[in-house]
């Protein structure tokens, strides 16, 4: 399967609206780890981007599998990972559509959502450097 196809899988199964802005980025995309490491400040919080998910036999980074695996929180997609143990998500329902969040889960298991930018667009610039 390609990245496309297990995003329309994911928007059949949950149904999810994905910024356009994210598809035609990840749709083009060579090399998933290109940003890996970088670091990034969205909120007076620190970040260090690990990769892209995308289409692959791995858990770890195959979109479809790490969504399925981690339950997908209702109304968002994972899209990418931090090197802290987060997942970067679109918000794909709901109020503030497209706008990125950071998930993680805190000591006692609690899933803790914080949004860290407006746009797919502005996370991009920031994992840009």
């Amino acid at each position: 399967m390609t990245i496309i196809e297990e995003l329309e899988k994911l928007k059949e199964e949950y149904s999810l609206i994905i910024p356009p802005e994210y598809i035609e980025y990840i749709s083009k995309c060579n090399d998933y780890f290109e940003y890996a490491f970088n670091e990034f400040e969205a909120n007076g919080v620190n970040y260090e981007f690990n990769n892209f998910l995308f289409a692959s036999n791995e858990v770890c980074t195959d979109i479809y599998k790490w969504n399925k695996l981690n339950n997908m929180i209702s109304g968002y997609l994972a899209i990418a990972t931090g090197a802290n143990g987060e997942s970067f998500c679109i918000k794909t329902k709901g109020d503030d559509l497209g706008s990125i969040y950071a998930l993680y889960s805190d000591d006692e298991g609690y899933d803790i959502k914080v949004k860290i930018f407006k746009t797919f667009t502005q996370f991009l610039e920031a994992i840009r450097c």
